[in-house]
């Protein structure tokens, strides 16, 4: 596998990590927080797992 495949392999995983998080993070703060807290905190985590997504494709096309 070369090392392009390699990094794209990793990013892919990282973002669905990501995304992941977003979910959960969302999951087990709505037990703890106020509504708006969680709106404004999910909501910058997703800006956030949906400008890395972005990152990663235009990376792809670089690469």
């Amino acid at each position: 596998m070369n090392d392009k495949n390699l990094l794209m392999m990793y990013l892919n995983t990282t973002v669905a990590h990501l995304i992941s998080d977003v979910e959960t993070v969302e999951d087990y703060n709505s037990s703890f927080l106020k509504k708006e807290d969680l709106k404004k905190q999910t909501d910058r985590l997703s800006t956030t797992a949906l400008l890395l997504g972005d990152l990663l494709d235009k990376l792809n096309e670089v690469i």
